[in-house]
């Protein structure tokens, strides 16, 4: 029995995807601003509204970092709809 019982699995898939699509781009976004405090970030970049790049990591715009394949990878095992692969 599907965990989602009222939605068809198209749609849940869709919402999967697009949480994973938030997930990288709010990393992204994030980046530079890692292991800054809320001072240092205003202090540097003032609001950070687009892809700037550098951080820590020293990012491309737009480049997440290591972290994002983890929620991907387990995405991918634990979707209702999953062969065990992302797809």
């Amino acid at each position: 029995m599907s965990p989602f019982p009222t939605h068809d699995e198209a749609a849940v898939r869709d919402r999967f995807r697009g949480a994973l699509l938030g997930l990288a781009a709010g990393e992204a976004l994030g980046e530079p601003a890692d292991f800054l405090t809320a001072e240092q970030i205003e202090e540097r970049f003032g609001v950070i509204t687009e892809m700037i790049g550098g951080g820590c990591h020293d990012v491309a715009p737009g480049e997440t970092t290591d972290e994002n394949p983890w929620p991907r990878k387990c995405a991918a095992t634990s979707s209702p709809f999953s062969s065990g692969r992302w797809t």
